[in-house]
């Protein structure tokens, strides 16, 4: 491998890390908007007088208040 091929690899290692490093910085982002809306939803329903279930497709009850 000569010196401008060697160079081109390592520019695209750069690229594909930088891509990567984006991609986690965007997971995180989404785990941190899930989280504080999972904590939204839970207190909307928390705080409402009137019994809350919810069940999903297979009958199960997915969330309920106290």
């Amino acid at each position: 491998m000569n010196r401008n091929e060697l160079e081109n690899r390592i520019k695209g290692l750069e690229l594909e890390l930088s891509n990567l490093k984006s991609e986690v910085i965007a997971g995180k982002q989404a785990e941190a908007n899930l989280a504080e809306s999972h904590q939204f939803n839970s207190q909307i329903i928390n705080s409402i007088q009137e019994g809350i279930i919810v069940y999903d497709s297979n009958l199960r009850h997915t969330v309920f208040n106290p």
